[in-house]
């Protein structure tokens, strides 16, 4: 038998004899949390930042919320509109790790033309997708002069 087919019989035989079943468990992604829809509840300010000499932006009052997946019905990516008497803004984000259980993007909204934008990150609480805690960075709007205006960081407590 010449060396190459030696060689191959050799590789063949032990292809056979592999076991292919999986000898640890094979980690498998949380499924995505089905948040789509229609979201009621509370948003208030957790701290006054800018323009604070006129009051929190929120002072504890109803907020609505619609949260929609942007791509397809497994995805893990969403928007929302944001809808309160203090503040009409849009969220983009995804779920993340661990275990899906976080939705993180970015918030923003238009005060007299000027746009802010601030971190966004929701919680199921205790892993239904019934109801969520969601907390704002402080909201900024960069200067050409290296500057930022800042705005109060928001708390949503939502439900469904």
């Amino acid at each position: 038998m010449r060396r190459r087919d030696w060689l191959l019989a050799l590789i063949l035989s032990a292809l056979a004899c592999h076991d292919s079943s999986p000898t640890s468990p094979v980690l498998q992604s949380a499924p995505i949390p089905d948040v789509a829809g229609a979201w009621t509840g509370t948003v208030k300010t957790l701290e006054v930042l800018g323009d604070g000499d006129n009051g929190a932006l929120c002072p504890a009052e109803p907020v609505s919320v619609e949260i929609e997946r942007t791509s397809g019905p497994n995805s893990r990516f969403f928007h929302a509109s944001i809808q309160a008497n203090c503040v009409t803004a849009n969220f983009n984000g995804q779920f993340v790790a661990p275990a899906n259980q976080t939705l993180n993007g970015m918030v923003t909204y238009d005060v007299n033309g000027v746009t802010y934008q601030a971190v966004l990150n929701a919680a199921l609480e205790g892993g239904s997708s019934r109801r969520m805690s969601a907390t704002t960075s402080a909201f900024q709007h960069p200067l050409a002069d290296g500057g930022v205006l800042l705005r109060d960081s928001l708390r949503f407590e939502l439900s469904r």
